[in-house]
């Protein structure tokens, strides 16, 4: 491996290598172990999926892509169906700079032969990254607990004030049933199961609110994507990336789309310019006659091909800005997403 002494990590934690080539796998975990880093290697995606789901989870997962059985692709998507899987951070290690490598929705990508320093660069940005995500989960879930009680805190005042009005109006009925010494004996059995639920539920009120601390509720509306490619692994790639911040779907064509916009309409499109059946261009222009707000909305998608290349000169001036060139990052692919939608709003 090129590179040489890289400086040690103070981070501690477990790494999953997953990787075909024993010298490569051999490497890179004899590297994560002399930095602390505990290390699971796996010599396939497969084999790399399964200790996922049965082992302790990793914090780190350092991924090849070409592998025979189950590559890195269809590991990657394996893992993002995956929900308790999904936030692993991946850092993909391959020959492989391809633009369909680069679009795999990686959270780091270093190219074999890998740089020592560079590899630990990385691995150092992703486990501080793990961290703060951690905490803000952590956070998270602790404002769901006080928003909970801030309901419950809403709720115990007057929920008291009409237990205690239902206790003595229950009371005063079982007094006047026993009064008249009519035979209402399970009559009198159900009020008093009836005043045993209210005082339980008050006591519950009580606790919950005593113990929780109240927050002011944060919302916000979501935006609708749609994303149209013909290859899968790509559309499900930037499906994974899209859909924690937006309502996304995808279809593999032009033509799935257009019976898709019949019923829906989405906030942005975001079409791979060249494809097989329709192109993307194609498609705007067929959508400005039927869908003229919807074909205004595009996000077009360009591969380094020369098809592609070919395609984009066709483009309408006013729309060369909604390009995005493949390979992009995932972060790229989030910021081009935001600024339409902010200037389309």
């Amino acid at each position: 491996m090129a590179g040489g002494g890289p400086e040690r990590t103070p981070y501690r934690g477990l790494a999953l290598v997953v990787d075909d080539d024993d010298f490569s796998r051999d490497a890179l975990s004899m590297l994560l172990r002399g930095q602390g880093l505990r290390v699971e290697a796996r010599a396939s995606g497969r084999e790399g999926l399964a200790y996922l789901h049965r082992g302790p989870p990793p914090d780190l997962i350092v991924l090849d892509l070409v592998m025979p059985d189950m590559d890195g692709w269809e590991f990657r998507l394996a893992q993002m169906r995956d929900a308790e899987l999904a936030s692993i951070p991946v850092l993909v290690v391959s020959a492989d700079q391809s633009a369909k490598a680069q679009a795999l929705n990686a959270d780091a990508y270093v190219p074999k032969p890998v740089d020592g320093r560079r590899l630990l660069a990385s691995i150092r940005a992703l486990l501080e990254r793990k961290s703060r995500r951690d905490q803000s989960v952590a956070e998270a879930q602790m404002q769901q607990i006080r928003w909970l009680g801030y309901l419950a805190e809403e709720l115990a005042t007057p929920l008291k004030r009409s237990t205690s009005s239902m206790q003595v109006r229950l009371q005063m009925a079982i007094e006047r049933l026993q009064a008249c010494g009519h035979d209402a004996g399970d009559l009198q059995d159900v009020l008093r199961k009836a005043m045993s639920a209210v005082s339980h539920t008050e006591l519950l009120l009580t606790r919950f609110s005593e113990n929780c601390e109240p927050l002011d509720p944060v919302t916000g509306a979501r935006a609708s994507l749609l994303v149209i490619d013909d290859d899968a692994t790509l559309r499900e790639a930037q499906l994974n990336v899209l859909r924690d911040d937006y309502d996304v779907v995808g279809v593999a064509s032009g033509p799935q789309a257009v019976e898709l916009l019949r019923s829906c309409s989405f906030d942005l499109i975001i079409c791979r310019l060249c494809m097989a059946e329709v192109s993307g261009l194609k498609l705007a222009q067929a959508l400005a006659r039927t869908h003229p707000e919807q074909a205004k909305r595009f996000l077009y998608v360009v591969d380094e091909s020369s098809a592609d290349a070919s395609e984009a000169d066709g483009l309408p001036v006013s729309t060369r800005g909604n390009v995005l060139q493949r390979p992009f990052s995932t972060e790229q692919l989030r910021e081009a997403v935001r600024t339409r939608l902010e200037n389309w709003h």
